[in-house]
C-alpha cells in the first residue's frame, strides 16, 4: 500500500498514484495525509479550489482505503472538504478547526 503524502501537488500526486493503475485499496489516506493538505493550504501553497477537487478525487477513487481505526473519521473530513455547498464553506479558519480535531 502506498500512503498519499499531500506534501506536493495534491492533485498530481494523487493521480499520478491512481494512473498506475494499482489494486483496489492500495492508496493509503492517513491522519498524517489529511493534516498535511490543511497545513498546504493554511499555508498559501495551495488554493481552497484545489483542496476541494482533492477531496472530490478521494472520494471517487476505489483505490483509496483510510488508516485504519479512522477510517470514518478521515472520510467525513475529506466529505467535509469534497462538499463546502453543503457542510460549510471551506476557510482558513475551517481548516484551522480540522487540524484541531485532528489532532497530534
Amino acid at each position: 500500500m502506498v500512503e498519499l503524502m499531500a506534501n506536493g501537488g495534491l492533485l498530481a500526486e494523487l493521480q499520478g498514484l491512481v494512473s498506475q493503475q494499482l489494486a483496489p485499496d492500495q492508496v493509503l489516506v492517513s491522519q498524517c495525509t489529511v493534516r498535511n493538505a490543511l497545513t498546504r493550504f493554511l499555508e498559501g501553497k495551495i488554493e481552497v479550489t484545489e483542496l476541494v477537487q482533492w477531496a472530490n478525487l478521494l472520494e471517487a477513487y476505489d483505490q483509496v482505503a483510510y488508516e485504519s481505526g479512522v477510517e470514518r473519521r478521515l472520510a467525513n473530513f475529506v466529505f467535509r472538504l469534497a462538499s463546502p455547498e453543503i457542510n460549510e464553506p471551506i476557510d482558513k479558519a475551517v481548516c484551522r478547526r480540522m487540524l484541531l480535531e485532528l489532532g497530534d
